[in-house]
């Protein structure tokens, strides 16, 4: 993802696991895989807020699916730093999935 959240690529497991097509997700904010009010929500802001001052993001997060059904993927959002220490990409890694609520 680029620095503001636009996804720029998308690995083939992360398309399985949620059901998209490559085409569905580049170029669209990575708010499209929440349910709009969560988008919205003050977590959801920190967590960006977070993200682009360079801060690693990592637990269990939900996500909907290409079929707008709920899954939780276990992620690490990781800032990638210029030389000049500004955010200019995130790598998100999904070590897996659950379909339980967390804890």
């Amino acid at each position: 993802m680029s620095g503001d959240g636009l996804f720029e690529s998308v690995s083939d497991v992360f398309l399985d696991m949620l059901g998209y097509q490559e085409q569905q997700l580049i170029g669209e904010h990575h708010r499209v895989l929440c349910k709009p009010e969560d988008a919205r929500g003050e977590e959801y802001i920190r967590f960006w807020r977070e993200l682009v001052t360079g801060h690693v993001q990592q637990g269990r997060f939900l996500n909907l699916g290409a079929d707008g059904q709920p899954i939780w993927l276990e992620a690490r959002y990781l800032p990638v730093l210029s030389d000049k220490g500004i955010v200019k990409r995130i790598i998100m890694m999904a070590s897996g999935t659950t379909e339980a609520v967390p804890a």
